[in-house]
C-alpha cells in the first residue's frame, strides 16, 4: 500500500525534550550557543541488552557513585571500541571487561541529550574482547541542578532527593547512543538503589524489594522490555499508599493521604481500560504515582508524576461524580503515554505526531466511558475552538505561535514549538475524533486495538489499519495529515449535526 505522504523528515535546530533556553545553570561554566545535532536515522553500532544497576545516592552532597554492569544484543560485525556517554560531572574509575581492567579515554564534550548540555564520553578498545559476557563500569560523581537547555529541565540530586530521567535528560547510567540517534528497549533485571533513611525510591518496572541496611534505605527493583526514554529514579521523604497493584508515593500529610486514595481509585480504572483497549502488555503490572515538586507532570513508562498541586485538588474529587475535573484529565493523559507509544525512528515523518498528538487524544474516549459522551464532546468542541483560534493567530503572524503545517511535516526536533498549543493536540485530535465518529465508538476501540498490537509504527501502518476500518477515507486521511486543509466535512457542525 502506498504511503499518505513521501516528504522526508526535515532537520531542525531544537530539542523535543527542550525550548531551547539557554541560561546556564550549576554544570555549564560560559555560555553555551550551540545549535542541537541534526537527527541521527541511523542505528547504533552496538545496542544493549541489559543493564545490572547498584547506585548509591548522597542527596546532602549532590552526588552518586554507581557499577553497571551491562551486556549486549549479539552483532554480526562488532566495533573495534565501544563509547558511552555519562553526565558531564560524573566520571570513570574503572571498566572491567573479561574479568580486567581496561584503559578507559574520557572527555568532556556537548551532548544536547543531557540537561547540562554536557557529557563524558568514555571509550574503550575492544581489543579482540568478546561482547558476549559484557562489561562492567565503576563511576561516580555529581548531578547538580542546570537551566542550560530549559527552566523546565528539573533533573537533579539535592538534600531534597533524587529527580532523575534517562536518555535525552539526565544520563545518570551509560548510555551508548549518540544524542539524536533514536531509542530502543532495554531491561534491567536487578536495579538496587541506596538513599538516606528518610527517601522512598521509584525507579520502573516493578519494586522487588525495601530494606534498611548499614545506614541506608535500600530499593530493588526489575524493569523488562523498557524504552531508554522513559527511564527514570525519583527518591523523596514519601510515604506509601497502595491498592492492589496500584501505588501512590506522597508527602507525609493528611490532605496527600486523602488525594493519594481517591487518585488511585481513578488510576485503576484507567489503567484497566488502557489495557483492554490499547496495548495489555505496554508496561508493568504495578502502577506508581508519585506527588513531585512543582517542576511539572511526567510520565515514564508505568510511573507518573504530579505536581503536588495537582495532586491535591484529589483530595476534593469524587471519582462517581460525573463532574468533570482538569486532573482526571491530567493523569489520563500521562498515565496513557505508555499504551499508545509504538517504536519509531526519531526521523520518521508521524514520530512528532505519535509521541505527542497520540497521548493528547487516545485518553480521551476513555474518559467518554467514564464520565459520560457529553463531557467528551463539550471537550471536542472546546479542541475546535483552541484549534480555529490558533489557525487564525498563526496566519496573521502572532507571536507565540509557529506557523501552521501538515501533521507529517513536523519533525522530532519542532515537538516543543507544536506539543500542548497547536496542531499535534489540536487538530490531530480533531482528526482521531474523525475517525471516532465515523467508525463509530465501539468499532474506533476496535481500531486503537488493532493500532498498538504490534511494537513498531509507520504511516504505511497507520494509514493500512485506517483503511480496514473505514475503506473510502483515503482521501480524507490524506487531507488531515499531508495539508493544513479544513473543509466543512471535517468540522464537528457537520460531523454532529
Amino acid at each position: 500500500m502506498a504511503r499518505i505522504a513521501g516528504s522526508s523528515s526535515r532537520r531542525r535546530t531544537t530539542s523535543p525534550m527542550s525550548s531551547g533556553a539557554r541560561s546556564i545553570g550549576t554544570v555549564c561554566v560560559a555560555t553555551i550557543l550551540v545549535a542541537a545535532a541534526p537527527v541521527h536515522t541511523q542505528s547504533p553500532t552496538v545496542r544493549v541488552s541489559t543493564y545490572a544497576l547498584d547506585v548509591t545516592f548522597h542527596p546532602e552532597r549532590a552526588a552518586m557513585e554507581a557499577q553497571a554492569h551491562i551486556t549486549f544484543q549479539p552483532s554480526a560485525a562488532p566495533p573495534d571500541s565501544l563509547t558511552f556517554y555519562l553526565h558531564g560531572e560524573l566520571a570513570v574509575d574503572s571498566v572491567l571487561w573479561e574479568g580486567a581492567a581496561v584503559p578507559v579515554v574520557q572527555e568532556k564534550v556537548y551532548y544536547y541529550f543531557d540537561y547540562s548540555l554536557i557529557a563524558t564520553r568514555a571509550t574503550v578498545a575492544r581489543g579482540g574482547r568478546s561482547l558476549s559476557e559484557g562489561l562492567s563500569v565503576f563511576y561516580q560523581g555529581y548531578l547538580n541542578p542546570s537551566r542550560a537547555r530549559s527552566n523546565s529541565d528539573y533533573m537533579r540530586v539535592d538534600t531534597d532527593g533524587v529527580l532523575l530521567r534517562g536518555y535525552a535528560y539526565s544520563v545518570w547510567f551509560p548510555i551508548f547512543l549518540d544524542a539524536w540517534q533514536s531509542s530502543y528497549r532495554v531491561s534491567f533485571p536487578r536495579v538496587t538503589i541506596r538513599t538516606p533513611p528518610s527517601l522512598r525510591t521509584v525507579f520502573v518496572g516493578t519494586q522487588l524489594a525495601e530494606r534498611e541496611e548499614n545506614g541506608h534505605r535500600v530499593s530493588e527493583w526489575r524493569a523488562t522490555d523498557v524504552d531508554l526514554l522513559e527511564v527514570q529514579c525519583s527518591a523523596q521523604p514519601w510515604e506509601v499508599t497502595s491498592r492492589g497493584a496500584y501505588h501512590a508515593y506522597h508527602q507525609r500529610t493528611d490532605l496527600s493521604r486523602r488525594a493519594a486514595a481517591r487518585l488511585l481509585e481513578v488510576g485503576e480504572q484507567l489503567a484497566v481500560r488502557f489495557r483492554r483497549y490499547f496495548r495489555s502488555d505496554a508496561v508493568a503490572p504495578d502502577v506508581y504515582f508519585m506527588e513531585m515538586p512543582p517542576f511539572g507532570d511526567i510520565s515514564s513508562g508505568n510511573v507518573v508524576g504530579l505536581t503536588s498541586t495537582g495532586w491535591a485538588e484529589f483530595a476534593q474529587m469524587d471519582p462517581a461524580n460525573n463532574a468533570v475535573t482538569g486532573k482526571i484529565a491530567t493523569i489520563a493523559h500521562e498515565l496513557v503515554h505508555a499504551f499508545v507509544r509504538p517504536q519509531m525512528d526519531f526521523a520518521d515523518p508521524l514520530w512528532a505526531f505519535m509521541i505527542e498528538g497520540f497521548p493528547s487524544y487516545f485518553f480521551k474516549p476513555v474518559l467518554a466511558e467514564l464520565l459520560g459522551e457529553e463531557y467528551y464532546r463539550a471537550d471536542m468542541r472546546r479542541l475546535q475552538e483552541i484549534y480555529l483560534r490558533n489557525r487564525e493567530n498563526a496566519r496573521a503572524g502572532r507571536r507565540g505561535l509557529p506557523p501552521e503545517k501538515p501533521l507529517l511535516e513536523i519533525t522530532a526536533d519542532e515537538v516543543p514549538q507544536y506539543k500542548d498549543r497547536f496542531l499535534l493536540g489540536d487538530r490531530g485530535g480533531l482528526f482521531f475524533n474523525y475517525l471516532r465518529t465515523r467508525m463509530g465508538s465501539e468499532r474506533f476501540l476496535e481500531f486503537a486495538h488493532d493500532l498498538f498490537s504490534t511494537d513498531t509504527l509507520d504511516v504505511e501502518r497507520l494509514e493500512e489499519a485506517i483503511l480496514t476500518y473505514l475503506p473510502d477515507a483515503r482521501e480524507d486521511v490524506r487531507l488531515w495529515l499531508t495539508t493544513s486543509e479544513y473543509p466543512e466535512r471535517f468540522r464537528l457542525e457537520t460531523l454532529w449535526p
